[in-house]
């Protein structure tokens, strides 16, 4: 957890969420490398995140300074079953994912 981020939630993007008293963001996830296309998505639960191809859990919060926005910094999470060992190296690094979550201005 960082930066006063404690809730009982293990999910550091989740748990900003719920400091915050987030019920609805929005996320923009940045992949460095184009490794994916970009993702927006909007007015979901704090939850939502898990759905995503991003290890959440793992992210580290980098910048609050802009008031109802927050952006972390994590990786891209492979999450397919199977791997093709032809395009796959195991000391390539994951890409550097930014999350980038605001909150939704639904009410």
């Amino acid at each position: 957890m960082t930066k006063g981020v404690g809730s009982m939630n293990i999910n550091t993007v989740i748990s900003y969420a719920e400091e915050k008293g987030w019920k609805q963001v929005n996320y923009t996830l940045v992949y460095e490398n184009g490794g994916q296309k970009n993702i927006e998505l909007f007015d979901v639960a704090p939850e939502d995140i898990l759905l995503q191809d991003v290890a959440s859990s793992s992210a580290t919060l980098s910048d609050e300074s802009v008031e109802g926005r927050a952006m972390f910094m994590s990786y891209a999470e492979a999450r397919s079953a199977f791997l093709d060992l032809k395009q796959h190296s195991s000391t390539e690094s994951p890409e550097k994912v930014l999350i980038i979550m605001e909150k939704s201005e639904l009410i």
